[in-house]
């Protein structure tokens, strides 16, 4: 009696299961029919050149696939057709930041170039198409992009922020003690003398690799003139005269 109860109960459980999957797969169907039924309403639109409606019918399949970047992109080419610029950028910008948070990094960085070609002033984009060059390793292209985004800021005399892209563009190029001392400058400027002294002692090591010692004591002094007591100054120096066989100034610094 208790194998008989215990086998109803199985059949039972498959039964509902197999209810289940077809009311599932079902409604499946019913949703790909739907979305199929709104691509080419949206198709058959386009092709009249009627783009309001063919947005209305892409927009409608969002709530659908809010994730899907492709639909983002195609609202964003419509919008450009009737030259709602404004429109395109949202939906091209949606579009690039789904990619990106999905790894496609090199189509969201050709999206993210379309933004910014609508409308240059989109100072986020150029931020986000930096970081993403800059993760790729492609400097050239990272550089400029932060570029614009900190002169924008500097020019709106925003300068923590201006200041903190600087920083990266010094971080990614290191070699470039021109910049770096261009850096210091300005955090002593906005008053940030550990900043200061930082991107100094930065640049001081970008000449002391290419051995110009006698520029990396120059920068050694604009250091001690902020931070008197400065321990790495007094060790970068000790290095500098051990390079030069000045050994008795070495154990001094």
């Amino acid at each position: 009696k208790t194998l008989q109860l215990l086998l109803s109960y199985l059949s039972l459980l498959l039964m509902i299961n197999l209810v289940e999957h077809h009311f599932v797969k079902r409604l499946h169907f019913q949703r790909f029919l739907c979305i199929s039924s709104n691509i080419k309403e949206a198709q058959k639109f386009t092709a009249k050149g009627q783009y309001d409606k063919a947005i209305a019918e892409w927009k409608k399949l969002i709530k659908e696939s809010p994730n899907d970047a492709n639909i983002f992109n195609t609202i964003g080419d419509l919008s450009l057709k009737k030259n709602a610029k404004a429109d395109a950028v949202d939906a091209y910008k949606k579009a690039a930041d789904i990619l990106a948070a999905d790894g496609f990094s090199s189509k969201a960085i050709a999206l993210y170039k379309k933004v910014v070609n609508i409308d240059p002033k989109k100072v986020d984009v150029h931020l986000a198409l930096a970081d993403l060059n800059a993760e790729k390793g492609l400097t050239g292209n990272a550089l400029e992009s932060y570029k614009i985004a900190a002169d924008h800021y500097a020019q709106k005399n925003e300068m923590a922020k201006a200041l903190g892209i600087y920083q990266k563009m010094a971080d990614l190029n290191p070699a470039n003690f021109a910049f770096r001392l261009k850096l210091a400058e300005m955090y002593v400027k906005e008053g940030l003398k550990s900043e200061a002294a930082k991107a100094y002692l930065e640049a001081a090591d970008a000449h002391m690799a290419k051995e110009a010692f006698q520029e990396a004591r120059q920068i050694f002094e604009k250091v001690l003139a902020l931070d008197p007591n400065n321990k790495d100054v007094y060790f970068k120096a000790g290095v500098v005269y051990y390079k030069e066989g000045k050994f008795v100034e070495a154990c001094k610094a």
